[in-house]
């Protein structure tokens, strides 16, 4: 309780001089956020914020919804029956639709309504990645089934080692300035330009061949 001297640092961090020590008194940056604030489940893997400013956080137990400071509510969950996997990649395409990529498929929610959408590929898989393309079509990485896309009411395999993909475990899709892709996978990183693919592993000099995230700068 004795306090001998107090000195306010440029960061405004507070310093105390005690007869016990040296105190430091700091704001708190990190609020965290758990089951006890309504999330679904604490192992949290995408998080997306949404045209009407709410965020999605995709966990280990399904999806919940962020909004006005608190968890609204829960829009995929595992409840009694398991039904809902853990949430792997999230996206909002134009028409406001939530892409939901699980470990076991594929979730679409529009207005509320969440439809089960994983029947619509031939071998459904894990979706890590998913890119809404501004042609109305929607680029999934799958683990499996390298890139598969959504065109048509259908969902058909486009890439994969067998054309051109570095490899079948795609993890990260990004689309550059230039109009081309890059696609990171387990197996090394494939830039597709002009319909051909040029591939890049450790061969070529990269640290390894497990890419997991690809960011364009200016």
């Amino acid at each position: 309780d004795r306090i001998f001297g107090r000195f306010n640092d440029r960061e405004g961090t507070v310093w105390l001089a005690t007869d016990r020590g040296l105190n430091r008194l700091r704001k708190q940056v990190l609020t965290p956020l758990s089951t006890k604030n309504g999330l679904v489940h604490n192992e949290v893997y995408p998080i997306l914020r949404a045209s009407d400013g709410s965020v999605y956080v995709g966990t280990n137990g399904g999806l919940s919804r962020y909004r006005d400071g608190k968890f609204t509510e829960t829009v995929l969950s595992l409840g009694k029956s398991n039904s809902a996997p853990a949430v792997q990649s999230l996206a909002e395409d134009e028409e406001n639709r939530l892409w939901i990529g699980t470990v076991r498929g594929l979730f679409v929610s529009k207005d509320g309504k969440v439809e089960n959408w994983s029947y619509k590929f031939e071998n459904p898989d894990t979706i890590y990645t998913i890119y809404p393309h501004k042609d109305g079509t929607v680029w999934f990485g799958t683990e499996h089934s390298g890139v598969c896309q959504y065109k048509d009411g259908k969902i058909v395999p486009v890439f994969n080692r067998a054309n051109g993909l570095a490899g079948n475990d795609v993890k990260t899709i990004h689309e550059a300035k230039d109009g081309s892709f890059w696609i990171g996978t387990f197996s090394g990183l494939s830039h597709l330009k002009d319909g051909k693919f040029t591939n890049y592993t450790t061969n070529e000099g990269l640290a390894a061949d497990t890419i997991r995230s690809i960011k364009e700068d200016e």
